[in-house]
């Protein structure tokens, strides 16, 4: 959990200029290298004949997950970074529209093609509260939820993993229903954490006892944590603990709205959805990459010049 310490306090001595410059480059950076990582994704999922031929695309997540040229990343949190990818795209006026639009819809394929629920269902609720601030985008905000719903629903992995949702018969090895029995042994679980909780490495052990007293054997078997970054919180720290919690992203989200930072916000919005369904902080690509993400909004200049939210309330 060390990131969520360290990346802030290293941002706040490098001071909001050097950190504007950083992030100035960084966008361009990272969007140039998610489309390099959507085009080669697409060209592996080709290789493994999942695109057009007989395998299909859940054979070639398995080989994402652990076989990817030695990049190897859980699809979910390949999806956070084509999100927060998109995000950058949408809010970043200065760009070229063509490499912008090419950028995007390459990134944007990657995101649907990987086909994490929680990630493009989050997504495209941001595209509404960007539609909210932006109406005269009606049109493109539309077309691309459009574009997206008939892409999803045209490949047949893709619909099947989104009509899971609504299926109230769904196969029990289904990720739904798997999400659902963790989900429920975890809110079981959380009533015994009361108000400290279990401790940051003592957390798993009380699940996968949960999980035996419930024979629920295949989720020990897997080792799953709580898949909700909320109940995980609690049964870390307790519901002391998870009130701080909610009090800071609460007072974040507020100052940043208050500032006009509608990136961070929505990058923010992201995240809270995201949390639902799992527990995004439990490994290090998820805490490295949100603590990265947060520490750029909260040292951006935009938010220094401005008087905080708060601050106006008690004057």
């Amino acid at each position: 959990m060390l990131p969520l310490i360290i990346l802030p306090f290293s941002f706040s001595l490098i001071g909001t200029n050097n950190t504007e410059l950083f992030f100035s480059k960084f966008k361009t950076a990272f969007i140039f290298c998610l489309v390099i990582y959507s085009i080669f994704i697409l060209f592996y999922l080709y290789k493994l004949d999942c695109l057009f031929g007989n395998n299909s695309l859940n054979y070639g997540y398995s080989y994402i997950t652990n076989e990817f040229y030695g990049f190897n990343d859980h699809p979910i949190y390949i999806s956070s970074y084509y999100c927060i990818g998109l995000l950058l795209i949408i809010y970043n006026n200065k760009s070229n529209i063509y490499i912008s639009s090419f950028s995007f819809i390459i990134i944007l394929l990657g995101l649907i093609l990987l086909s994490r629920k929680g990630s493009i269902i989050a997504f495209f609720l941001i595209l509404i509260y960007y539609f909210i601030l932006n109406k005269k985008n009606v049109l493109k905000i539309l077309f691309i939820i459009f574009t997206s719903i008939i892409l999803i629903f045209t490949i047949p992995e893709l619909k099947n993993r989104f009509l899971e949702l609504t299926d109230s018969e769904k196969q029990n090895n289904s990720s739904t229903a798997i999400r659902e029995l963790i989900i429920e042994n975890s809110l079981k679980l959380t009533l015994e954490s009361k108000f400290i909780g279990f401790g940051a490495g003592s957390v798993q052990k009380e699940l996968n006892k949960q999980y035996y007293e419930n024979k629920n054997f295949s989720l020990i078997k897997e080792n799953y944590n709580a898949h909700n970054q909320y109940l995980q919180i609690i049964l870390t720290v307790g519901f002391v603990g998870f009130l701080i919690f909610l009090t800071a992203i609460f007072y974040l989200t507020i100052n940043l709205n208050y500032n006009k930072n509608y990136f961070g916000v929505a990058s923010l919005i992201y995240f809270y959805i995201l949390f639902i369904t799992e527990s995004y902080l439990q490994r290090q690509n998820g805490i490295i990459f949100f603590s990265l993400i947060i520490s750029l909004i909260i040292f951006s200049k935009e938010i220094k010049e401005i008087k905080p939210f708060f601050n106006k309330l008690s004057s």
